[in-house]
């Protein structure tokens, strides 16, 4: 079933803090008024005996991420106990989160992370490399007074080591974590696909 969403950030996994998830939302809701592309996060248990790529197509379809006239959204699925990650990214986003990019959040950001147990840390790193890649600016919000002046360095740093990881990486394709060691254990990287427009299949979106 795809469930309902409860904003920019559903952690049905229950893998995130109380604060980690206010923190997000406000960034989040920040990205969305300044550059006008969506990026959502999805946690769940478990995916039982279904395919992560179906799933989060099904999930990006139905939450309609993006503009509907571009397609402009993203959203991460992290599926807790099965150790699987997947970055599904709109038609209108493709072009600025290639497959290489999705991979290099994926193993070089989200899988070192979770192996370690550091989930807040994996997500808002993974949320801000992909503001990042998908550019455009951060918008005013009435909260922002909130945030201390680390946030816009940790920003600089994240943006920093993703673009070295992506200028030194540019592999494609899944992966499949068997070694490692920490809370996550071996995690599968579902890969990234498209969502959007016509077509069929990971690789294709969806009409």
């Amino acid at each position: 079933e795809v469930p309902p969403t409860a904003g920019f950030v559903t952690d049905l996994g229950g893998i995130l803090s109380e604060a980690k998830k206010r923190e997000l939302e406000a960034l989040m809701e920040s990205f969305r008024k300044g550059s006008g592309h969506e990026i959502a996060v999805l946690t769940v248990p478990t995916l039982g005996n279904g395919a992560i790529e179906e799933f989060s197509l099904r999930v990006a379809r139905e939450w309609g991420l993006g503009q509907a006239d571009s397609h402009n959204g993203a959203l991460l699925v992290i599926a807790v106990a099965d150790r699987k990650l997947r970055i599904e990214v709109g038609r209108g986003l493709e072009g600025n989160i290639t497959d290489a990019i999705s991979g290099r959040i994926l193993r070089g950001i989200l899988a070192p992370a979770f192996r370690t147990g550091r989930f807040d840390e994996g997500v808002d790193a993974a949320v801000r490399a992909l503001h990042a890649a998908a550019g455009g600016d951060y918008g005013p919000l009435e909260q922002a007074e909130q945030s201390d002046d680390s946030g816009g360095l940790v920003t600089v740093i994240v943006v920093v080591l993703f673009s070295l990881i992506v200028l030194h990486n540019r592999r494609r394709g899944a992966a499949h974590w068997t070694g490692g060691r920490g809370g996550f254990g071996p995690i599968i990287i579902g890969g990234p696909g498209r969502f959007g427009g016509g077509g069929g299949g990971s690789s294709g979106g969806f009409g």
